[in-house]
């Protein structure tokens, strides 16, 4: 027995030891590859030596046959396949392609006695150049679709070779891969891509979410730190590949798999389906979103739209607040991802138990946080809403106000907003003159006076997890008094009431984005309460659509009443769902 316990401790000593990457997460999804990694090394760029002018014409000519073939390909690949989004790429493709004058500059540069060869490569490096630093994310996306069609040419002149042949299963470790690639990896049956760039919104993430294959982004050097000869997990809902695995972590990853297979499976076949519930009562059902990365995870989902934006996220770790540059271009681009569904927007709600604002306070909670931090700061307050009019040409966008306990607040805020509109106006700016403007139901006394507020809002939205905090005088976040903090209180719960009938009273819509949105087993309470609009993370998105259609408003109705009346809330609205782990960093 002592001889097979040295023996195991020896051979534990041996195994290598687990390690952790973290990146983007682009596509969701779980692969596990046990030594069929493969790793793509990125070609070393090489100069051509010039060629002499009688081989001008030969140069000329194997560039013209290598763009013949590429579209030969591209045409191939629209013919055989229906997929909306692949079809797009390649006609993209196809136009650059086709570009006049793309073809009389890389001749011009043969001309110059380059080869083929070096004419693509400098002329592409000139064009990518242009848009590879560009703030804007279209143009940025441009430099990556002209690096592709790049790709495809230098294969057919012989400067590049095609992929290997790659064993089904295998994750894919690369600097980068095209879509064209890509649609030839997924004919094999790779089981994930990791890459050291990339976008969220590039071509090849897009194309991997359509093609349900797992995708990180993002990690520098991966074809260096990546073995070949490792087992490699590769998470696509948290971005983490976890290189070696003890038995441990690879059983529990299995599992997960297991799981996330079986769920999306079921709830898949409801993504398409309206969000509504048996009895045709719309509830519109939106995501929770604090990074770009997760507006497309919401898309995936299914979500008609952002309903809370938390812009807390731009505010730096020593407590300075962004540029208007930089919250122009971050606004814009979620609004242009998730157009034409709505995005709102909430103000830097700062302060409390949140980054930036006053750091010192002896009741930050009760502090100077939200709009009050906002209106007393309106320099900050100012550049926020010069950002957000700015990046609202589409008209999907809506301003929410956190923290407004009364109506004072609200018509001070509106007329900062209606001076910065005037300031645009003179200035010939774009934007939304007409951009709805809510507020957060999230203290008693909004509750309380929420006919009175209703007047000068366009919207509410409820955050239960503060408004529980101030209605039971229990902070959310101490553990000492996490038996009182409940959400599900009878007086938290006639509290929302109010709020919902005094939007209803001004014929204005109310959504809950606090957490018990995502609770699936009292969704058709709040259903029933007259909620029209939930917000929950990307996550759980499916799962509450799924409850919503199986939710009968009328009977949903009179449960919800007889429990406000009562204040007994029946034991299978009481037990609150558990919160699923995940492994992250």
């Amino acid at each position: 027995m002592v001889s097979d316990s040295k023996n195991s401790i020896d051979q534990s000593k041996n195994l290598p030891e687990e390690r952790e990457l973290k990146g983007i997460p682009a596509s969701a999804g779980i692969a596990i590859c046990s030594q069929r990694v493969t790793v793509i090394k990125k070609l070393r760029e090489t100069k051509n030596r010039p060629v002499s002018p009688d081989r001008l014409p030969s140069e000329i000519e194997r560039f013209n046959e290598s763009q013949r073939k590429s579209l030969d390909e591209i045409a191939l690949t629209l013919e055989s396949e229906h997929d909306k989004t692949i079809k797009q790429i390649m006609e993209t493709y196809s136009m650059i392609l086709n570009d006049p004058t793309l073809q009389e500059e890389i001749v011009k540069r043969i001309y110059s006695t380059f080869s083929a060869v070096q004419a693509v490569e400098d002329e592409f490096d000139a064009r990518c150049a242009l848009f590879a630093h560009a703030k804007d994310i279209t143009l940025r996306e441009r430099a990556a679709e002209l690096d592709h069609v790049r790709h495809r040419l230098l294969v057919h002149l012989g400067k590049r070779k095609p992929l290997q042949r790659i064993p089904t299963g295998a994750v894919i470790v690369s600097h980068s891969i095209t879509p064209t690639d890509l649609l030839e990896l997924y004919k094999i049956g790779i089981s994930g891509i990791i890459t050291e760039i990339g976008g969220i919104a590039s071509h090849v993430s897009i194309l991997a979410r359509s093609l349900r294959i797992p995708a990180i982004i993002g990690i520098a050097n991966a074809t260096k730190k990546i073995p070949e000869d490792c087992i490699l997990i590769c998470d696509g809902y948290s971005g983490m590949v976890i290189i070696n695995p003890t038995p441990n972590t690879l059983l529990d990853y299995e599992q997960e798999r297991v799981k996330e297979q079986k769920k999306q499976k079921a709830l898949g076949q409801i993504i398409e389906l309206p969000s509504e519930t048996v009895d045709k009562i719309q509830i519109r059902l939106s995501a929770n979103i604090e990074t770009l990365e997760e507006v497309d995870a919401a898309i995936m989902s299914g979500a008609q739209g952002i309903g809370l934006v938390r812009t807390e996220y731009l505010v730096k770790n020593n407590g300075t607040f962004p540029t208007e540059l930089e919250q122009h271009h971050w606004y814009k681009e979620i609004a242009q991802r998730i157009f034409p569904h709505p995005v709102t927007i909430r103000v830097f709600d700062v302060g409390g138990d949140k980054k930036g604002g006053i750091r010192k306070e002896e009741n930050p909670a009760l502090g100077y946080r939200g709009i009050r931090f906002l209106l007393g700061n309106k320099k900050v307050f100012r550049t926020q809403i010069k950002a957000i009019l700015l990046a609202s040409e589409h008209k999907n966008i809506k301003i929410m106000l956190p923290m407004i306990s009364n109506v004072k607040e609200i018509k001070r805020a509106k007329k900062i907003i209606d001076q910065v509109k005037h300031q645009l106006r003179e200035e010939g700016a774009m934007f939304d003159n007409h951009i709805p403007v809510g507020i957060m139901i999230e203290t008693p006394a909004a509750c309380c006076i929420a006919h009175e507020l209703g007047k000068y809002a366009d919207f509410f939205s409820i955050g239960t997890n503060d408004l529980a905090q101030y209605t039971l005088g229990a902070d959310r976040n101490n553990g000492f008094v996490a038996e009182m903090f409940n959400e599900l209180h009878p007086s938290v719960l006639r509290l929302m009431n109010m709020a919902v009938e005094g939007a209803k009273a001004n014929g204005i819509p109310v959504s809950i984005c606090g957490e018990i949105a995502a609770w699936n087993n009292i969704t058709e309470l709040l259903i029933g309460m007259g909620i029209t609009e939930l917000s929950v993370a990307s996550p759980s998105l499916l799962t509450i659509k799924q409850k919503i259609r199986k939710t009968h408003f009328t009977n949903a109705k009179n449960i919800i009443e007889k429990i406000i009346r009562s204040g007994k809330i029946p034991k299978e609205y009481r037990q609150t769902t558990k919160k699923k782990k995940r492994r992250v960093s």
